[in-house]
């Protein structure tokens, strides 16, 4: 039962007292957690590839799922920061768990983004790599740098509470 608002300056219009549904709030709740990391099959930097390699490895990211909750991963967005041009690379996908997601390229030419339609479903305690590969078509002399620029690149959901996350580690 609600008696009375303090609102500062503002007005307060009503009747009190209010009731409803009783609450609980929890200031001790446990929620779940995504830790982000280098992934196993990151190719590092400075490589020199010739054009028409397929199916190399341009980024990996590797998300350690806390201990409080089940996670499900809704999707990923990698942004490509090297000089290399949106029509340099074709055929880029993101590799979870040996599967194969289309990768959109975004209008500017900067983001791939993979939604996962069921998502991807994590015990709490595992890890995950997320793994983006392509072809490189064009582009001599040109650089590729893929990685995870924001926290909310990466969108997680914890499967028990149903609160979404902000990934942290990284480097």
């Amino acid at each position: 039962e609600i008696v009375g608002v303090d609102a500062g300056t503002s007005a307060v219009n009503g009747s009190f007292p209010i009731a409803g549904n009783g609450m609980t709030m929890n200031s001790t709740l446990a929620l779940g957690t995504v830790t982000m990391s280098i992934g196993s099959l990151d190719p590092g930097s400075a490589n020199t590839k010739d054009v028409g390699t397929k199916g190399y490895y341009l980024a990996s990211v590797r998300a350690a799922v806390g201990s409080a909750e089940d996670v499900t991963f809704e999707s990923i967005r990698f942004n490509q920061a090297g000089s290399a041009a949106g029509s340099d690379l074709k055929n880029v996908k993101v590799v979870v768990d040996g599967v194969d997601y289309d990768a959109q390229l975004s209008s500017d030419g900067k983001y791939y983004r993979v939604n996962f339609p069921n998502g991807i479903k994590k015990a709490k305690g595992t890890n995950v790599d997320f793994s983006v590969k392509g072809d490189l078509v064009d582009g001599s002399d040109r650089t590729d740098d893929m990685n995870i620029l924001r926290k909310s690149d990466i969108v997680a959901k914890g499967d028990v509470f149903g609160y979404y996350m902000l990934a942290g580690g990284g480097s």
